[in-house]
């Protein structure tokens, strides 16, 4: 309701009043911790974050009834994926998909897969593990040390197809194919420092990962407008990223709607004064017949967001968020949904 949501608001705008500090802020929900360099009171973020008034948002039974008549029964939450912010005054969040933060920093992916064996039954464990040694242990000669410990063969690289210096081949964690460095496009000199490792295919493939942003409170348009770009979830390039924050594929679909766009005659409004609007930040520069600048369709915005109101968008979604440009704080929180098991081409072969 309203009334609650406005409750948690103020319970959660008191951690904030207790630092006086201008920039924002983005907090683990669970541990505390604060995303990025700066000191902070963990303990008070610990206890704002796991109090019943925010776990009932992000972890509760509205949430994962929601998110079960959305997708289904398998679906589920990932509570220990939640964030707490605070959007501070002139603050903005530059264009993103929330893939590569997680594909560092966490294992999402790899526990989530249909590969992954889903309870502790032994049977289960062990039909999972069958089903890799039928894919993927085929030779049965390789370096002393690296063969299958439940069948004794070896697991040769997805490219050369050879079992050879082991040391070098990296594990897909969603389709757990094998790949060595060297074999690689590009190819790579060393194990990459991330928590998983994605093949390209994988890497490119659809993920049923979900974000689910949700307000802590009224958020007028001077504070800030989430607004994503429909469809992007669909495009290519996850092993060539654009400054680690978008596939290489959005720089030139970028690159053919500003040639388009350019091609377009441009209506001058030299004279006519507007108000300023963070919603400005996603507009460009065609204007419609009554001479007002029109918000550029690739983004879907939401102007006002009221308390119960959430927006949820796929994980590989092109999203940002424009200016604050009012003198407080915009608080919100965001958590992520698994919808169902990852199931890529490669999974599916080793599951038939």
């Amino acid at each position: 309701t309203t009334t609650t949501n406005y409750r948690r608001l103020r319970y959660l705008s008191q951690a904030f009043f207790a630092f006086p500090k201008i920039e924002g802020w983005c907090v683990d929900a669970e541990s505390g911790g604060v995303v990025g360099e700066r000191d902070s009171d963990v303990k008070l973020w610990r206890e704002v974050g796991n109090s019943t008034a925010l776990t009932d948002v992000y972890n509760g039974h509205d949430l994962k009834s929601f998110c079960k008549s959305l997708f289904g029964h398998q679906s589920r939450l990932l509570p220990g994926c939640t964030w707490l912010r605070a959007k501070g005054s002139g603050e903005l969040t530059a264009e993103h998909v929330d893939y590569f933060y997680f594909y560092k920093n966490t294992d999402i992916y790899g526990t989530n897969t249909a590969l992954e064996p889903k309870s502790n039954k032994e049977n289960d464990i062990m039909a999972a593990e069958k089903r890799l040694c039928r894919k993927y242990h085929t030779k049965d000669d390789g370096p002393e040390g690296y063969a299958c410990e439940h069948c004794g063969k070896y697991q040769p690289c997805e490219v050369c197809g050879r079992t050879e210096d082991a040391a070098n081949l990296l594990i897909c964690d969603i389709c757990r194919g094998s790949f060595h460095l060297r074999c690689l496009d590009p190819p790579l000199k060393d194990i990459p420092d991330t928590e998983e490792w994605h093949c390209r295919d994988c890497a490119n493939a659809a993920l049923p990962v979900y974000t689910c942003w949700i307000p802590l409170g009224q958020v007028e348009p001077s504070q800030g407008t989430l607004a994503i770009q429909p469809r992007t979830h669909f495009l290519k390039g996850y092993k060539l990223p654009i400054n680690g924050l978008l596939p290489a594929e959005y720089k030139q679909q970028a690159r053919t709607r500003r040639n388009r766009q350019s091609r377009k005659k441009k209506v001058s409004t030299i004279g006519k004064k507007r108000h300023r609007s963070s919603c400005d930040d996603f507009s460009n520069n065609d204007s419609n017949n009554d001479g007002k600048r029109a918000v550029n369709p690739k983004w879907l915005l939401a102007p006002r967001i009221n308390p119960g109101d959430l927006i949820m968008f796929n994980i590989k979604t092109v999203h940002a968020a424009s200016r604050n440009i009012s003198k407080g704080f915009r608080l919100s929180l965001d958590t992520r949904v698994v919808a169902k098991d990852i199931v890529t081409k490669r999974v599916k072969n080793v599951l038939s």
